[in-house]
């Protein structure tokens, strides 16, 4: 029996303890910019919001180069705003998408990606956020 050997790549924004992390299970690491949309309104977060557009298109490009270059068969995405541009350039490069959304309430970034993903996998069943016939029921193990 011959077992296909995989490599499992992270692309998101930099975190030294990401890194950490995922060095000990030697998942290869490609570091993009990404920008956060903020929804509370004060003058500050409106001009944090548009310098962070630039910093989405930016993070977006980025993806867009390493996943042509790594030329995936899929993208698993948990979520966030740094999964963000690369579930955006993963879908412009026609690669399968799969999300995970473990919260009763969805993030924004989930609620928005979802409509580019082929399956979402969510830990509240009774979601109903997401269509039943594109999202499927895992739950997390119980210590017993």
């Amino acid at each position: 029996m011959q077992v296909k050997k995989f490599e499992i790549f992270y692309i998101g924004p930099k975190d030294e303890i990401a890194q950490i992390y995922l060095s000990y299970e030697n998942i290869k690491i490609k570091w993009i910019i990404c920008g956060k949309f903020r929804r509370y309104l004060n003058f500050q977060s409106f001009f944090q919001n548009i310098v962070d557009l630039f910093k989405i298109s930016i993070g977006v490009a980025q993806a867009f180069f390493h996943l042509f270059l790594i030329n995936p068969d899929l993208i698993f995405s948990k979520g966030g705003y740094g999964s963000f541009p690369a579930v955006i350039a993963g879908w412009i490069l026609r690669i399968p998408i799969f999300l995970h959304e473990s919260d009763v309430v969805p993030g924004l970034a989930n609620r928005i990606l979802a409509r580019f993903a082929l399956e979402i996998f969510v830990s509240f069943p009774k979601n109903s956020l997401f269509s039943s016939r594109q999202s499927y029921s895992c739950r997390k193990p119980n210590k017993d």
